[in-house]
């Protein structure tokens, strides 16, 4: 080609057996760099700059889809929606007199799938906002690490949560908890609260058992419930801090999680 230019960039929607989006409203959305569609199980994003290469226009596309995958397991759980790509439509702008130029196809297998026992149909995930998140933070992808063990079950909720937990007091020493709150805006209630449960419930899947007790009470159904957003909530507000530590972020309080008790 002459003069390449990448028109556009075209994704599969992968998900585990148990999802589908074949009933899915499409959904559109745009950015400075791109105008994207969901559509059929495809994305497709429309590039508004230029790019010459398949590389350089996949580079302007890969940070919105890894904060997109990562947003879609912490609210989901792992394996519900990710992005493939497939191929890339490519024009050329100045081409050879006679010779016709062609873009990139895909290039498909044969996919044999076994027959899911439950299936359960979802709408798109919405795309993510143009808030800054630094999602490859060492210590965000720890705790998505242990968050996506407890999503498979392969992890109790106490221990996934304390390690959360631990994991953004680490860096301070003493006074830890009230720093810990300051720098990541999430208030000290919360993570009281967190502390409290994964410390001392969580029944045969606690953390530690009890002095003198034993092992402790189990969480009830609105403990899970609130360690569970509370870990979601913690790993995304690290991964904004950790991105723009200034930012005015607003600060995570007990009313943002669902209630302890029934109202």
């Amino acid at each position: 080609m002459n003069d390449p230019h990448v028109e556009a960039l075209i994704y599969v929607v992968e998900h585990v057996e148990t999802v589908k989006y074949d009933s899915a409203t499409s959904i559109e959305f745009d950015r400075p760099a791109f105008h994207g569609e969901v559509e059929d199980e495809r994305a497709r994003f429309e590039m508004k700059e230029h790019y010459s290469t398949e590389g350089e226009a996949q580079a302007a596309v890969q940070p919105f889809i890894d904060q997109w995958e990562f947003k879609e397991t912490l609210r989901t759980g792992p394996g519900q929606f990710a992005l493939r790509f497939d191929h890339s439509e490519i024009e050329d702008r100045h081409p050879t007199p006679g010779v016709i130029a062609l873009s990139d196809q895909p290039v498909r297998g044969n996919v044999t799938v076994s027959t899911p026992t439950v299936t359960v149909s979802r709408p798109y995930p919405q795309p993510p906002s143009e808030a800054a998140m630094d999602i490859h933070d060492p210590d965000v992808q720890a705790m998505l690490h242990r968050y996506t063990g407890y999503r498979e079950r392969r992890e109790p909720l106490p221990s996934m949560a304390y390690f959360c937990l631990t994991m953004i007091e680490y860096r301070f020493h003493r006074n830890k908890r009230p720093k810990t709150s300051r720098h990541f805006r999430i208030d000290l209630d919360v993570l009281d609260k967190i502390g409290h449960l994964t410390a001392d419930k969580g029944g045969l899947d606690a953390r530690k058992a009890r002095k003198q007790k034993g092992v402790p009470e189990n969480l009830t159904p609105h403990e899970r419930a609130f360690l569970e957003q509370a870990v979601r909530k913690m790993i995304l507000q690290a991964a904004r801090v950790a991105a723009s530590p200034e930012a005015d972020i607003p600060t995570i309080i007990m009313a943002d999680l669902p209630p302890l008790t029934d109202k």
